[in-house]
C-alpha cells in the first residue's frame, strides 16, 4: 500500500469514527451504514485513541511551557 493510499485509508476510519461521535451518535447505526463491524469500529476507535494520546504526552512539556510562560515568539 502506497503512502497515499494509506493516507486516504486513515482519513476514511477517521471519518467514521468521527460520524459516529458528531452525527449519529451510534456506534451500531454508524457501522450499519458504512458496512463495518463494531470490532472493526471499536478496533479503529482504540487505535486512534492509543495515537492521540501518545502524542499528547509527547507535546506534554511544550504545553506546560506555553501555559508557564505564555506564547511568546522568540527573539532572534
Amino acid at each position: 500500500m502506497t503512502e497515499r493510499e494509506q493516507a486516504r485509508t486513515a482519513a476514511r476510519r477517521l471519518a467514521i469514527i468521527r460520524h459516529a461521535e458528531e452525527v449519529s451518535g451510534s456506534v451500531a447505526r454508524t457501522c450499519r451504514y458504512y458496512g463495518i463491524s463494531r470490532p472493526t469500529f471499536y478496533k479503529w476507535l482504540r487505535r486512534y485513541e492509543e495515537l492521540r494520546t501518545s502524542n499528547e504526552e509527547r507535546n506534554a512539556p511544550i504545553h506546560r511551557l506555553n501555559e508557564e510562560f505564555g506564547n511568546r515568539p522568540s527573539i532572534g
